[in-house]
Parts: structure tokens; sequence; C-alpha cells
């Protein structure tokens, strides 16, 4: 089929055990079990658990697999993305498995499209040599130490230092919220194990869960929308950690809506600042800026500017109309796209998006 294709493709194995497996338009893994007949009673054999199931049991949980893996690879149907390195992603049991590969970088699986507000959950095994995490609101801009993904990450840390949950930086600042000194959360993860992580990101605040356990919860206003990735660490020359697994399986993302913010380029040369409430310290910078909104709706939007500005605005991204304006806010019509264009090579600061 055709996602079969680009699945394989986009470097993710599709080849499940003894090769019951295939894939259907909609994005997700067929998982077929062997049934036995034992009079009137149908039993299904798992292949990957190897257990024996009632049939109404076994339905439901086949049903809620399906579901939880079309959640996340419902996006990827028209183009699964592997980003940085060239670790490989394959599709097995209901899992979503990374697998390590020597001389080269980090390695990230992401969504098709970028997302604001959001509850992701998901269980995670890693191999105790490993390292890993999840990108949430993360981005690619060309000039941007050429293209890499960049953005936050959800710790994966099995080691003796424990900080699964906490809040780094990848390729930008670095750590922003570890757990040195909070015993509680670092007790959360545990090894060897399957271990449930929950992500909310709603506004400027994000906060992590393992296990049901509170881990980081942080306010930062840099970037409110981005891609989501599965990262496999990049092992350098170490060749013990060579074919090493890391695996997802019953990902669901909750989509909460909110704008999704794309600047042209995270580039220190550009003009567009845009800033999140009202603070100028936690801007960044692009030469043009796109606000994709979740409805259809008039909107005035506050900036901060002498010069003069160029903005377009399309309720089906194919359509566009231009008005140009100088002063501190403007009223756009029904819109769902707005693009901001600066000019004259002066500073302008978004401040904010109200809805009529």
């Amino acid at each position: 089929t055709e996602l079969f294709e680009i699945l394989q493709t986009a470097g993710i194995s599709t080849q499940g055990q003894r090769g019951f497996y295939m894939l259907q338009r909609a994005g997700l893994e067929r998982l077929v079990y062997q049934g036995e007949m034992r009079g009137k009673d149908t039993t299904f054999r798992s292949l990957s658990m190897g257990k024996t199931l009632p049939q109404d049991e076994a339905a439901a949980k086949e049903a809620k697999a399906k579901k939880n893996l079309e959640s996340f690879l419902s996006n990827m149907e028209s183009r699964p993305k592997k980003v940085g390195g060239s670790a490989t992603y394959e599709i097995r049991d209901r899992m979503i498995i990374g697998h390590t590969t020597v001389n080269t970088p980090n390695t990230f699986l992401i969504t098709d499209r970028p997302y604001a507000n959001f509850i992701l959950d998901m269980d995670i095994w890693i191999d105790t040599l490993l390292n890993s995490g999840v990108q949430i609101r993360s981005n690619m801009y060309p000039n941007y130490y050429n293209g890499v993904l960049h953005g936050y990450q959800i710790e994966v840390d099995p080691s003796a230092r424990a900080w699964s949950g906490g809040l780094y930086d990848e390729s930008r600042r670095g750590w922003l919220y570890n757990l040195k000194d909070k015993p509680q959360a670092q007790k959360a993860f545990k090894k060897n194990a399957w271990n449930h992580y929950r992500i909310e990101a709603i506004g400027p605040i994000i906060k992590t869960y393992i296990n049901h356990i509170p881990v980081t919860n942080y306010t930062d206003s840099l970037t409110r929308s981005g891609y989501i990735g599965l990262q496999v660490h990049g092992i350098g020359q170490d060749s013990i950690k060579i074919g090493k697994e890391v695996r997802w399986k019953n990902i669901t993302i909750q989509d909460l809506g909110g704008t999704i913010w794309t600047a042209s380029e995270e580039d220190q040369k550009n003009l567009i600042y845009h800033v999140y409430d009202n603070n100028e310290n936690t801007s960044w910078i692009g030469e043009s800026l796109q606000l994709t909104f979740s409805d259809i709706r008039s909107r005035r939007i506050k900036i901060n500017t002498t010069s003069e500005v160029i903005l377009s605005y399309s309720i089906d991204n194919k359509s566009w109309k231009q008005l140009s304006y100088k002063g501190s806010e403007i009223q756009v019509p029904k819109c769902k796209y707005v693009k901001i264009y600066g000019k004259d090579s002066e500073k302008i600061v978004v401040k904010e998006v109200e809805v009529d």
C-alpha cells in the first residue's frame, strides 16, 4: 500500500513477528491473531505476549492498541518523518521501537504537524545502557544549526543520575528543570520496566508525570508550538550499545488546540520578535511569522512597532488577502491563518492575539 511504501521510505520497518502485520491507510498497524476453536468458545492468542485471552477481552485490547497507535501515526500518513541521525525505527507488536546505530547523531521520529496545547500519554521501555527523550514543541529552521531539531525534551534516563521526566532544551539552552535534590521525583522511574509518561503542555506551563507521580512543573514561554518526536540518542562509537532498543507503546495525544506560531527562522539576524505574556526576555526572532488558529474567527492582533507591517490572512491557507498598517493593533477579518512580515528593518514585537 501507499502507507507501507511511505513508512519504508522513512526508514520504519513494517516486518512484524511471523509476518502477521498489515498497515492500513489510516496510519495504524493491524495485528492478526491466531484463533483456536474450542467448542463454541473462540480464543485468541497474542503473538507478542503468548497469552490466551477470551474473545471479548482480546478484541477490546486489540481495539485499544490500534486506537492508541493510530493517534500517533495518523499524523504521519502522508509524510512520516525521521530527522537527525540514521538510527532505525520499526513497528512491532503494537509498539514503535528505536534501534541504536554507531557514528550517527541523535535521531527523531516526529509527527507530521506541530501541536500547541496537548496532553500526551505513552508507555516507555528503555535499555539501561541508553538515554532517550520525548521532544515536544520542537522545530527545525534551515539557518538554525543547519536545520537541527531543537526544543523541549522530556528526559528518559535509566542511569544512576535518575533525571527521567526532567525538562531539557535540546540543541538550545540545555537543562531547564533537572531532578537534582528531588528524590521523590527521581524514584518515579523504574528500570527494566515499562514506565507511563504523561506530558501536559498548556500555555506556558509544562508538566510531566511518571507512573502518575509528579516530576516537572515548569513555566517557560520561549516556544509554544512545534513537533512531537521520539528520540534515539546517538551512541558515538560505543560498540556495547549497538542495536539496543527504546520502545514506545499506548501513545495517545489529546489535542487541546491553541495557536501554532511558526517563524521563518529562529535567527538573531532577522526581524520579528514573538513575545509571550508581554515578557520580551522570552522572545525569539524570525523574518516572518505565521499564525495557525484552531478555528475561523475575526481577531485583534496587538503588535508593537512604528514601522509599516504587511499582514496576509486566509481561511483555507490557499487564497490570501493582504493588509498594510502601522500602529499597536490591527483588526483582522474572519480567518484561520495569518502571516506577518516586517519592513524597513525595524524590530516588530508580536505580543498577543485577542479573539472577538
